[in-house]
């Protein structure tokens, strides 16, 4: 295209320079006498290969610069974008450096993917996540990244053009972590001991537990995280007053819950291992232990205080009460499923002195 342009432009100098010697005055082509406005840069994807359609959006984009074109003038525009606007008296006016190659078209993804727990819903912590590979991905150039809650991600650049990424090029989702292989809650007077367990797999390091305990819609919930340097290997990090003792193995955890928790209590365990997403729940039953609280009835029950209320001692009296205590607290009692294991031990605990001091008397 070099040695086509200044061939022409080395005959038309030659022409003109025998015209002048000759005393022949040549006038001027209309490529020479007409003013041709150049429009605004085309950012097309590739500079050096335009499409059809870039072609055709730029020869209207010329005619629209310059409305006035003389009758009988063609536009061409080259594959590089340089425009030749040929006159009825075949002179050739050129334009050139009319496109530039969009930003976008240089748009990468970032190298490492955003893990995220849901491909299909993504949190607003992992849209910024996002957010920020995609500007590492592409430094100086980017204005805003929009993403949406499944990971496709609309790219704006400084010269106004636009690409997208998909949420295959943007994040992977995490696998899930394998739940507890069995939960247990055991009654005991000190409160229900909670086994957490898996049969074989150990719990590695910043491994995150959520135990939520739900008793008629009230939830309350624990939160731990094993840690091999810890004293017991299990941090509790939340819902210290719920536990009264924490003690963890290689692949077990076991949590004496206070004895305060109300029976027929729903405990439900999530396990999150680092870097996957949450567990499938696996739920159990608090269930209080009522052992020493049925022997202490089973023992006051063969003790008469007799049906005459106004002949009957302060410690008949006491006697009575404690017993009916006993017995609300019992299996089927008024006050069982509501019960809790400080109750119960209380209960048979002051059954047993109001039966001491009634046979003292």
């Amino acid at each position: 295209q070099t040695a086509i342009n200044n061939a022409a432009a080395a005959l038309q100098t030659a022409q003109a320079a025998l015209e002048e010697e000759s005393g022949v005055t040549k006038e001027p082509t209309l490529a020479e006498s007409t003013v041709i406005k150049k429009p605004e840069t085309l950012l097309v994807d590739n500079k050096d290969a335009l499409t059809e359609t870039e072609k055709t959006t730029l020869s209207d984009m010329v005619k629209t610069a310059n409305p006035n074109l003389p009758t009988g003038t063609t536009i061409t525009v080259l594959n590089d974008g340089t425009v030749d606007i040929t006159f009825s008296d075949k002179s050739v006016a050129q334009l050139t450096d009319t496109v530039a190659t969009k930003q976008s078209s240089n748009l990468k993804a970032p190298s490492e993917k955003v893990s995220v727990a849901d491909k299909t819903a993504l949190t607003d912590t992992e849209k910024q996540a996002v957010v920020q590979a995609v500007a590492a991905a592409n430094p100086g150039v980017v204005v805003s990244v929009d993403v949406d809650n499944q990971g496709n991600a609309t790219v704006t650049f400084q010269d106004h053009s636009t690409g997208t990424l998909t949420s295959d090029q943007t994040v992977t989702e995490l696998a899930q972590s394998k739940p507890v292989d069995s939960l247990t809650a055991t009654n005991r007077t000190q409160g229900t001991l909670l086994a957490i367990q898996r049969k074989s797999e150990v719990y590695a390091d910043g491994t995150e537990f959520v135990i939520t305990l739900d008793k008629n819609g009230k939830q309350e919930t624990i939160k731990g995280r094993w840690d091999s340097k810890a004293t017991q290997g299990f941090e509790i990090t939340e819902g210290n007053n719920l536990v009264s003792r924490a003690v963890a193995g290689t692949n077990n955890v076991s949590l004496l819950l206070n004895p305060d928790v109300e029976n027929k209590t729903t405990v439900t365990v999530t396990v999150q291992d680092p870097s996957k997403k949450v567990s499938d729940p696996v739920s159990t039953t608090v269930t209080v232990y009522t052992t020493q609280l049925d022997q202490a009835v089973a023992a006051a029950e063969s003790t008469s205080t007799g049906t005459d209320d106004s002949t009957k001692t302060e410690a008949q009296k006491a006697f009575d009460t404690a017993l009916a205590t006993a017995k609300s607290l019992q299996e089927g009692g008024s006050a069982y499923d509501t019960a809790t294991q400080t109750a119960i031990n209380n209960a048979a605990a002051a059954l047993q002195t109001a039966q001491a001091a009634l046979e003292e008397e």
